[in-house]
Formats: C-alpha cells, sequence, structure tokens
C-alpha cells in the first residue's frame, strides 16, 4: 500500500496519466476538429461524387469606370505648383577673444605653470593657473622649454 502511494507523488506518473488521457479525448471520432475545406472535401469523396473537370475560378474584379474628365485628351496637363526655396541664414563669422574686456594690468600676459604649460591671456586654463612663472609673450614662454596646451 505505501508503494502504491508513493506512486501517486511522481512527477512523471502524473505527466504519463495527462497524455493518455488528452489522446482518449482527442481521438472522439464524433468530434470533427477539421477545417471546412477538408470537410466538404471528405463529403465529396464519401458521396463518390466526381470533381468538377474545370477548377472553380473566382470572378475577376471589375475596375469602376473612370470619369470623363480625367480620360479627356484634349486637355492640357496641369500647371505645376510653385515651389519656395528657402534661402540660406547669414551666419556671422567665429569671433575668437584673446584677452578678456577687464584685463587686469597686474597680471602677466602668458603664464607657465609648474608642469611646463604656456597659458596666454584668454585660454581656458589661464584663471585657473595659480602656481605660474610670469612671461611679456608666448615665444618667451616657449624659449624657456614651455609648451603649448593640447586643447
Amino acid at each position: 500500500m505505501n508503494k502504491i502511494f508513493n506512486l501517486f507523488r511522481k512527477w512523471w506518473f502524473w505527466l504519463i496519466v495527462i497524455v493518455i488521457v488528452s489522446a482518449i479525448i482527442g481521438s472522439n471520432p464524433n468530434q470533427s476538429n477539421q477545417p471546412a475545406t477538408q470537410q466538404l472535401i471528405i463529403q465529396n469523396l464519401n458521396q463518390s461524387q466526381p470533381f468538377p473537370a474545370q477548377p472553380i475560378v473566382p470572378d475577376p474584379i471589375i475596375p469602376p469606370s473612370i470619369p470623363a474628365q480625367i480620360t479627356d485628351k484634349d486637355s492640357s496637363p496641369p500647371a505645376p505648383i510653385p515651389v519656395k526655396i528657402p534661402q540660406p541664414i547669414p551666419v556671422p563669422a567665429p569671433t575668437i577673444n584673446v584677452a578678456p574686456a577687464n584685463q587686469d594690468s597686474s597680471q602677466p600676459a602668458v603664464k607657465k605653470s609648474s608642469t611646463g604649460i604656456c597659458h596666454s591671456i584668454g585660454t581656458t586654463y589661464y584663471d585657473r593657473t595659480l602656481i605660474f612663472t610670469p612671461y611679456n609673450s608666448l615665444s618667451d614662454c616657449l624659449a624657456s622649454g614651455g609648451r603649448l596646451p593640447k586643447k
């Protein structure tokens, strides 16, 4: 009794039961799951009536009549639609600010940072450079062994 009770707890047992039950239900001859066209063919075969010699072709689709105004051969082609071409918008030339408007006279023209990069007035890191050697021109800074910034 204990072995039979353990059999009901196995998953594969229930899988086999479900497969057998679905096979029994699916093989019911009274219930037809075939499409309508297959059922008609089977009925024709069962009644032993021969198929028609010519295949049944649906009627062709007849287009509606074309209005007379479109088919009139004496009419001239329609006038072209005017197209307005947009004009390019003038773009001002870019300006490069070399020196800020409120230049402080106490600041040097070029700062050479401790890493050897020469920053002139108006460049990105000029104001951020706090530890530097002052130079009057960029050429003086470069001659002392400095280099230009990469950006």
